[in-house]
């Protein structure tokens, strides 16, 4: 929190919830983080406008961006977030940025409970793994529905 600027937001209680959330979740929604501060959703959209605002360190990268409809840490919180935790069980900081088959599966199913699909972008995006990883990872799963192809590529839980 101390790499927080400006300096007055690192006594948020708001901004220190989006960084625990993003510190144990692939990604934040606005119903997900109201839940968390136990406020109306139009709440927690003002706290998702204050942490795009706020930066981490000297080097003015938001502290969170938005992908699609969910935040996720910018490039410099995700960079010391990864620094700082080991993706253990014990420690779970950014365990969810991982290549592991069960990890991509985990995330895979939390984006699938929020999301009509899930695409290799998507994985990228979220777990900062490869194009290929992400590719080969959905492609190899029996619970999911290949739709579209190339680009378009995309996949559904099978029914």
């Amino acid at each position: 929190m101390r790499a927080i600027r400006p300096v007055a937001r690192q006594d948020d209680f708001r901004i220190a919830s989006i960084v625990f959330l993003l510190l144990r979740e692939p990604f934040v929604t606005v119903d997900r983080l109201a839940a968390t501060l136990q406020a109306h959703p139009e709440d927690a959209r003002d706290a998702l406008r204050s942490a795009v605002q706020t930066a981490v360190a000297d080097d003015d990268v938001p502290l969170i961006v938005e992908y699609k409809d969910v935040w996720v840490f910018g490039e410099g919180a995700r960079r010391r977030a990864l620094a700082a935790g080991s993706g253990s069980s014990l420690d779970p900081v950014m365990a969810h940025a991982s290549t592991a088959p069960e990890t991509l599966r985990t995330v895979a199913e939390r984006w699938l409970s929020s999301h009509d699909a899930v695409t290799s972008g998507d994985l990228m995006e979220i777990t900062d793994v490869s194009r290929g990883t992400a590719q080969r990872f959905l492609r190899d799963q029996d619970w999911l529905l290949s739709a579209g192809a190339g680009r378009t590529s995309r996949f559904v839980r099978r029914k």
